[in-house]
């Protein structure tokens, strides 16, 4: 890794997080993408320093440049990524050795098993909730998603399912992958 600040060190930094596996390969990947489009609203005079960069301006000037292009929940996302990206930058050109990831590096689900597992006695049954009449498949790991990105689908007249939240880059391999593991669910009526 080099010590500058401009964009070109700015995109290695983000490919150098994925192939030491401070995070996930996919999300520095990801971040890595975001940040090529949003650096792209700026002009070459202004790349020189990253870290110096006004979020607020340059997410804005993204959007006029941009903006019909993307949904507002991406362009959120999009922000999102960009300034933990920008943060996690700036905070290793000040100081690389005690450089830590500022998001969370594991899973929510991880985490909040942990607190589950602390916080309830052993000795203490586990009440199972009533059935309900609306299921929901969450998405779990480090790619960020809209929690208002949640598909219903009605399955017959009292019961309808939720999935999602759907990623804004969900493949159509990931949703075959999705559709066969509810299909694994499925009884014979």
């Amino acid at each position: 890794m080099t010590s500058g600040r401009s964009s070109v060190e700015f995109l290695e930094f983000l490919d150098w997080l994925g192939s030491k596996g401070l995070l996930p390969l996919n999300t520095a990947q990801a971040r890595k993408a975001v940040a090529n489009k949003v650096l792209e609203a700026l002009d070459p005079s202004e790349l020189h320093d990253v870290t110096a960069l006004d979020i607020d301006q340059v997410m804005r000037r993204f959007t006029n440049k941009f903006g019909k292009r993307y949904t507002p929940e991406s362009l959120r996302t999009y922000r999102s990524r960009f300034e933990t990206s920008v943060s996690d930058f700036s905070a290793y050109c000040d100081n690389p050795v005690g450089f830590k990831i500022a998001g969370r590096t594991r899973p929510a689900t991880q985490a909040g098993e942990q607190a589950e597992r602390t916080s309830t006695p052993k000795t203490s049954p586990k009440k199972r909730p009533p059935p309900a009449t609306t299921t929901t498949v969450e998405a779990t790991g480090t790619t960020r998603v809209s929690p208002s990105n949640v598909i219903p689908i009605q399955v017959r007249e009292n019961l309808t399912i939720s999935v999602g939240p759907i990623p804004f880059d969900f493949t159509a391999a990931e949703a075959k992958r999705v559709a066969n593991v509810i299909l694994a669910l499925a009884t014979e009526a």
